[in-house]
């Protein structure tokens, strides 16, 4: 009795488990589209060990007047966007440096390639979201985490057919 106790206990906490990644990843996807904030990975280690590289900056797009020594969120010229801090104010521009660097980066950032201010940021979760950029990935793990959901759920409703039958069947 205890193992089929725990094999349920198992199994609902499988399934709370799995109904959270999915939101959570739902909710990832949301913020942008319903909020001011904007979700960046980190793909490289300029700002470390401030922002370590794998790591995700949740950016307030309304922020858009950066101070000196703010992260802030920049368009660069191939269309990219590079997290910096603001290391000074020169010609109207912003002058900013990674963390990890020695030397102020050779763009001058203008006002209109400020994206936002970094207000938080959330270590290694850029390596799940970027694995989730790959459609294969995306598509596995939807498959995989919405058919388990859906197979527990007939497994549950068969053998509550099955009990129903039987009760069916020693009625007198």
């Amino acid at each position: 009795m205890a193992r089929g106790r725990a094999v349920k206990v198992t199994w609902i906490v499988l399934q709370a488990l799995l109904w959270a990644v999915v939101a959570g990843f739902l909710a990832l996807l949301a913020v942008p589209r319903v909020s001011r904030f904007e979700i960046f990975i980190v793909r490289s280690g300029s700002m470390e060990p401030t922002i370590r590289t794998g790591g995700v900056v949740l950016v307030d797009t309304r922020a858009r007047e950066l101070r000196v020594g703010q992260v802030g969120s920049f368009r660069d010229g191939k269309g990219d966007i590079v997290t910096h801090r603001v290391v000074a104010l020169r010609d109207g521009g912003y002058v900013t440096r990674g963390d990890a660097n020695r030397t102020d980066d050779s763009t001058l950032r203008r006002p209109a390639d400020v994206v936002g201010a970094e207000r938080w940021t959330l270590p290694y979760l850029g390596y799940a979201l970027y694995l989730l950029e790959r459609p294969f990935i995306f598509i596995l793990l939807l498959g995989s985490t919405g058919g388990y959901l859906v197979i527990s759920e007939l497994a549950a409703i068969w053998r509550e057919i099955k009990n129903l039958r039987r009760s069916d069947e020693t009625a007198p």
